[in-house]
């Protein structure tokens, strides 16, 4: 009995110690619950494949959007900033089984925030900078790295499977700067998977530098300034900028005829829709 004790306490003790130096890579999201309810599974999967391990989701289901002055016309929790009327996809108590079975699901992986931050008149608002606070406050201890994306956003790594080998690379840097390709909005195809849809706007330089995200080093977080949400802020910013969108990069589907209509006024250019198949290889992987 007395070397049976032993070897639990040892045990224990080395499962405390494991777990103390494990290190861990976070995603930290701003969501609204109905717009990604059909999509979220896919992208908690896809991300736990390429190596991360926690999910941080802020559900900031009854915000007001924010005038982004790209044209967009908002009904509050029921046309999403792209002009899709999700409501027409799934009703409320689809979603609520829904999320309950992926929450359940994935309970060591995701923490569930309820977002809801008042304004001066009381209104729920976005509150992203707050929504990083937050974060910093209650969770920066919890994991090594956090990459700060949407869930229309799949980062992408052409010759590597794992963020935790690609991060470990450059562990001389406290922040890694993603650029983005953009692909179909998810409504557009809401029957496929996501690694079904290839239509994709061809990369042409104007595009760097443009919508950025970031993945960084948690112990170097630092309150930021701003609800910006392209450009985390860190002490002593040792960045790496990877301009080369197949080393990495986050894949956002977000186009559809209006947002599209609105890059060409904006950027004063026309663009080249290409295929793209690169995320076909993770279809069978993840689903």
């Amino acid at each position: 009995m007395k070397y049976k004790l032993i070897g639990i306490y040892v045990l224990i003790l080395f499962i405390l110690l494991f777990s103390k130096n494990k290190t861990t890579y976070a995603i930290h999201t701003v969501f609204i619950l109905k717009e990604n309810i059909l999509f979220l599974e896919e992208w908690i999967k896809y991300h736990i494949h390429i190596g991360f391990d926690n999910f941080y989701l802020y559900d900031n289901t009854g915000s007001k959007y924010q005038d982004i002055h790209n044209g967009d016309i908002i009904e509050m929790n029921k046309t999403n900033k792209y002009g899709i009327n999700y409501d027409k996809y799934i009703d409320d108590e689809q979603i609520e089984k829904k999320f309950k079975d992926i929450l359940n699901k994935y309970k060591n992986n995701i923490i569930y925030i309820k977002w809801q931050p008042k304004n001066e008149n009381g209104e729920i608002e976005y509150g992203y900078g707050k929504s990083i606070n937050h974060y910093i406050k209650k969770y920066k201890k919890d994991n090594e790295w956090t990459a700060f994306i949407d869930m229309d956003e799949f980062i992408y790594m052409k010759n590597r499977e794992s963020i935790k080998d690609f991060i470990n690379e450059k562990k001389n840097y406290n922040k890694i700067i993603m650029n983005m390709k953009n692909f179909d909005d998810r409504f557009l195809h809401v029957n496929k998977s996501i690694f079904d849809i290839d239509n994709s706007i061809k990369h042409q330089d104007i595009f760097i530098g443009w919508g950025n995200k970031n993945i960084c080093r948690n112990s170097d977080l630092v309150h930021p300034n701003s609800d910006s949400m392209h450009n985390i802020k860190v002490n002593n910013e040792k960045q790496y900028n990877s301009k080369n969108i197949d080393e990495i990069r986050f894949n956002h589907y977000n186009v559809n005829k209006k947002k599209l209509e609105w890059m060409k006024g904006y950027f004063k250019n026309n663009f080249e829709i290409e295929k793209d198949n690169s995320m076909k290889k993770f279809k069978n992987i993840v689903n």
